[in-house]
């Protein structure tokens, strides 16, 4: 499950860079039917990703391994949100 939401994950912070890219580059008039397309798909990923993580985390408690282990998959989490801001998708 967690090679699936870190493969994920690094699609969505694809899209998300991609989105930022052509929204910087092109301008958001003339990118607008790839920008729907990718929020719509990056944000689904990140919701799916964030209850799946959530539920491991708190599965796993009171284990400090489990956060070792998640270390990835919570960074490239944070790195999609944080690309998505820049995008301008998330406010």
């Amino acid at each position: 499950m967690k090679h699936l939401i870190r493969m994920l994950l690094k699609i969505a912070l694809v899209l998300a860079a991609t989105t930022a890219l052509l929204k910087f580059s092109v301008g958001p008039a003339e990118s607008i039917g790839f920008n729907y397309f990718s929020v719509f798909i990056s944000l689904f990923i990140l919701l799916f990703s964030f209850v799946v993580l959530l539920i491991l985390v708190l599965k796993n408690m009171p284990n400090r391994e489990t956060w070792e282990e998640l270390k990835p998959e919570i960074l490239l989490f944070f790195a999609a949100v944080g690309m998505m801001v820049l995008a301008g998708v998330i406010n």
